[in-house]
């Protein structure tokens, strides 16, 4: 909708497909080194170089819109355009121009997003954050345990560090970092349950 109401030439497919990996907690600075090839398994695993790892991905509708923005070739730059643009690129993402891919890129397509979406929740790092969050919290479930600040020396305490560490994919994640990531995800925690409330009549 964006695209087709905008007055300038946008394709937005790039940027969704970060958006989706960003929320599985792939930086946007990683996922800048995701290559064509890196995508498997029709979309349902995804190589990072930057990290050298690999996420599974077993969200159905994630996977299939990943798989298939890796295979378009292209796009027509205007609806009139009889044959597509061919994109310039080997990396996951891409353009029909041939600079090469950047920060700047993301960026630039990111702003230019919020901008016309009028949605701040997609400015910066608030998928990849929110995403996290989420992650946390499937995590607090499972282990049947809130986690909060505890004392140093605890022995939970440092297994609840090494959960946030591995949700964050940051083996060496200090313990101060760890105690504002926790603050933060607190705070995401009481929103996010108070709007899981059912609604009074």
């Amino acid at each position: 909708t964006i695209e087709v109401n905008s007055t300038a030439n946008r394709d937005y497919d790039g940027l969704l497909c970060a958006f989706y990996l960003e929320w599985l907690g792939v930086s946007s600075d990683s996922f800048l080194s995701i290559r064509l090839q890196d995508v498997t398994e029709l979309g349902k695993k995804v190589y990072i170089p930057a990290e050298d790892r690999t996420i599974k991905i077993d969200n159905d509708t994630i996977a299939d819109f990943i798989w298939n923005y890796k295979n378009t070739t292209g796009r027509k730059r205007i609806e009139s355009q009889k044959n597509i643009t061919n994109y310039k690129q080997n990396t996951l993402y891409r353009t029909t121009k041939g600079d090469g891919i950047n920060k700047k890129t993301i960026y630039n397509a990111r702003n230019n997003f919020v901008s016309e979406s009028g949605d701040k929740r997609f400015s910066k790092k608030r998928i990849y954050d929110s995403g996290r969050f989420y992650a946390l919290y499937q995590e607090e479930i499972k282990c049947n345990q809130e986690f909060k600040m505890y004392n140093q020396k605890s022995k939970t305490n440092e297994e609840i560090r090494q959960i946030i560490r591995s949700v964050y994919n940051k083996p060496d994640m200090s313990n101060e970092l760890i105690t504002t990531c926790l603050r933060s995800y607190n705070v995401y925690k009481r929103e996010y349950l108070k709007n899981k409330q059912p609604q009074s009549c």
